[in-house]
């Protein structure tokens, strides 16, 4: 191909595209995304919001599923790290001395039910919050989405 066939293309394609991107955006809308990705903003938002209730420390970290938790500490205004899918080999910086020393954050979908049994085991006596998500878009609601939540501390 020429340079000049690739220019067209390249200038073609994206302006094809724009008419598609409401739909699209729409369809994101009510069909999600991957693990509950697409609620991540709002999640990393309650929990921080759920910690500064609890305890007056920073929120240093997030325990849950990987791509929620992942995509939700980005969010977090004081940008904690991950204990993704409770798992020390997907997160080494996490040790049983830093979830004492800093306290962790957990979140899970409320009827994953590895995740709620990973509360259990980090979190046996901590209450438990549940609460729903509905995300907004141009008047339009995506189907809402349960999550349980618990604020573990420092201790």
């Amino acid at each position: 191909f020429s340079l000049k066939v690739m220019a067209i293309v390249a200038v073609l394609v994206p302006l094809l595209s724009i008419p598609f991107a409401p739909g699209v955006a729409w369809l994101r809308l009510k069909f999600g995304g991957e693990n509950e990705a697409s609620y991540a903003r709002l999640v990393g938002e309650v929990l921080s919001q759920e910690w500064k209730k609890t305890t007056d420390k920073p929120l240093r970290l997030m325990a849950g599923p990987f791509g929620l938790i992942s995509t939700a500490a980005a969010y977090a205004p004081e940008k904690p790290s991950t204990f993704a899918e409770f798992d020390y080999y997907l997160s080494p910086w996490v040790d049983q001395a830093r979830i004492d020393r800093d306290g962790m954050a957990i979140v899970c979908v409320a009827d994953f039910l590895h995740c709620l049994a990973e509360i259990k085991r980090y979190a046996p006596n901590a209450p438990r919050k549940d609460f729903i998500i509905t995300r907004k878009w141009l008047g339009f609601e995506s189907p809402p989405e349960r999550f349980t939540i618990v604020i573990l501390p420092p201790r």
